[in-house]
Order: structure tokens, then sequence, then C-alpha cells
């Protein structure tokens, strides 16, 4: 049965990442999307495909970070995407400690 979840839950995020390549909406960061993604990825026993949406964040913060976001901004968007990182190991893509 939990095996079935898993199936069903890996389905979900493969479909949502789809959506993921050709949108993305404004009230939710992508970062948010990914670590949930990262996450049932990883109970699904999809290392790979968890540490690939890993890699996508991880090179979605750094081109945001230091493009898009303005020096004074950073620590504040450090913040924001605090708990995402946490959830996929990013932390260091931001500057947070482990």
């Amino acid at each position: 049965h939990r095996l079935d979840q898993r199936e069903a839950a890996s389905d979900c995020v493969a479909a949502m990442l789809a959506l993921d390549e050709n949108f993305m909406a404004f009230d939710v960061d992508p970062p948010e999307v990914w670590a949930i993604a990262h996450a049932v990825l990883t109970d699904a026993g999809k290392v790979a495909d968890a540490a690939r949406v890993a890699d996508k964040a991880a090179r979605w913060l750094r081109a945001t970070v230091t493009v898009g976001v303005p020096a004074g901004a950073r620590e504040s968007f450090a913040r924001r995407q605090a708990d995402a990182c946490r959830a996929m190991g990013l932390e260091s893509v931001i500057g947070l400690r482990r």
C-alpha cells in the first residue's frame, strides 16, 4: 500500500515538474516546489531524480542571487529560501550553515 502511494506521489511530482518546464506560478517560489519534489522523489527511492531536482534548484538559486537579487536584498532572499534549501541540502548555495 505504501509503495502504491509513493508511486502515485512520484507520478504527481513528475507532472508538476513537467509543468515547471514551461510555467511557474508567481505565488510560490520555485525552490519550494523543488523541495517538495525532492522529498517525494527521495521517499520513492528515486535518488537520481531527486539529485537532478536539487541540482536545478542550485543552478536557479545561484543565477538568481548573482543576477536578479541586489546585494542589499540577498540576506532577505536567503531567509525566504532557507527552508527549501535545507530540505534539499543546498544551504551552502545561499550561504546558510547546515
